[in-house]
């Protein structure tokens, strides 16, 4: 698959409908386009941050962390693609915010 051939991140569903500035597609669900739009945004956090960003799945399986270049992100997610998505939030606000206000 060529990924830049895909529409910019973010997407997002917007009832039955993917969009990401323009509707891309159609589904039977909502919860089918919320899933699609997650696992984009997700594509997007790896294509981005490469292998700073790791993700481990706890011991008991239950939920899913991520390491990043500094250490853990704090969370655990139900899901892979929410960890990605959500890790990705945090570092951004915490650590690249902090290095463009001064604030490190």
């Amino acid at each position: 698959m060529d990924v830049t051939k895909l529409s910019p991140a973010p997407w997002f569903a917007y009832g039955k409908q993917l969009c990401s500035g323009n509707v891309l597609a159609e589904f039977e669900s909502e919860t089918d386009a919320i899933a699609a739009a997650l696992a984009r945004n997700a594509l997007d956090v790896l294509l981005r941050r490469g292998d700073t960003f790791l993700l481990c799945r706890t011991d008991d399986g239950r939920c899913w962390m991520v390491d990043g270049p500094n250490g853990w992100i704090t969370g655990s997610w139900s899901n892979p693609f929410t960890a990605l998505v959500e890790a990705d939030k945090k570092y951004a606000a915490n650590v690249e915010g902090a290095h463009a206000s001064g604030r490190e």
